[in-house]
């Protein structure tokens, strides 16, 4: 059965309230609108019974673009009497918080199987919600918040930026008199010792004092020895040194040499052999100038097992 909308008329004393202050529902305040309004058929008798109605709430007036700018819709069952008819929005279907922001807003009624009533109804401010875009008397908040921060808490405690609360420091005020000198205290506990004084300059270095002798060749349990030679060693600036070294593990106990062609008459004759650390036997020589510097040495050591 086609319908037609007869005078529709709402109580909009909260909306107004609501779209002018560009917020959401006040605390306290019920989150409700009332629609009211009279429905004929289209002999234009009013109807009676029950019907299923669906109200959207939408941005535009309604076009080609109908049904993308829907921003809420709730359906009921509601019964007619004479036509007329009268329901809460938002009791089913919670409107956002953000619904009216102080924009326009426009309502559409659906009623059972028709096409949605064109067209669509305004969502306008009563004369008196104007006013509350300022608030003259006493206000009641929960909390405050600017910008989407809350500024004051709900225990009335400022929470927002201290900047520009403190007003700037004023001038420095006259000293006051001297007070009358207070009583000598106890005296305090001894401080900790001081640092030690600078260290005195080092004495000079005594003269080195001889060698001693070398210590004797230990003893050894095993008589497992080989002998190692090294060289041939050469004279340079009429000087030479060798030394034949004992694999690891053996100790050198005694060492030698071996000349290429030439006796003590040439006056090449050995300034030193002696062991050179545990593993190692030595041999230095020393001539007159330019007496030995065409021959050659070997040196032996004998090497034992301890």
């Amino acid at each position: 059965m086609a319908r037609k909308s007869g005078t529709l008329s709402k109580i909009a004393i909260l909306l107004a309230a609501m779209a002018t202050a560009g917020v959401g529902m006040a605390a306290n305040v019920p989150n409700y609108l009332t629609e009211q309004g009279r429905l004929f058929n289209a002999m234009g008798a009013p109807l009676g019974g029950t019907h299923s109605f669906v109200f959207t709430i939408y941005q535009d007036r309604g076009g080609s673009d109908a049904g993308v700018d829907v921003l809420w819709t709730e359906s009921k069952s509601i019964t007619l009497d004479e036509g007329y008819f009268s329901s809460t929005l938002g009791d089913t279907t919670p409107f956002p918080a953000n619904l009216f922001d102080g924009k326009a807003r426009y309502l559409g009624i659906k009623v059972d199987a028709d096409p949605e009533m064109t067209p669509r109804q305004p969502l306008n401010t009563v004369p008196y919600a104007y006013v509350s875009n300022n608030s003259i008397g006493d206000i009641t908040p929960s909390s405050v918040s600017v910008g989407g921060g809350v500024v004051i808490d709900n225990t009335g405690k400022w929470v927002g930026s201290p900047t520009g609360l403190v007003g700037p420091a004023g001038p420095t005020g006259p000293a006051g008199r001297d007070g009358a000198p207070g009583a000598i205290g106890p005296a305090g506990p001894a401080g900790p010792t001081g640092p030690a004084g600078a260290t005195g300059a080092t004495g000079a270095t005594g003269a080195t004092g001889a060698a001693g002798p070398q210590g004797p060749i230990g003893t050894f349990a095993s008589t497992t020895c080989s002998w190692v030679t090294a060289g041939p060693f050469g004279f340079s600036s009429n000087t030479a040194f060798g030394t034949a070294t004992c694999p690891a593990g053996s100790v050198a106990i005694s060492g030698g040499y071996a000349t290429s062609s030439w006796t003590f008459a040439n006056t090449c004759i050995p300034d030193g052999s002696t062991r050179s650390g545990a593993n190692g036997w030595s041999i230095s020589w020393y001539s007159p100038p330019n007496n030995c510097t065409s021959h050659t040495f070997r040196v032996y050591a004998l090497c034992c097992t301890p």
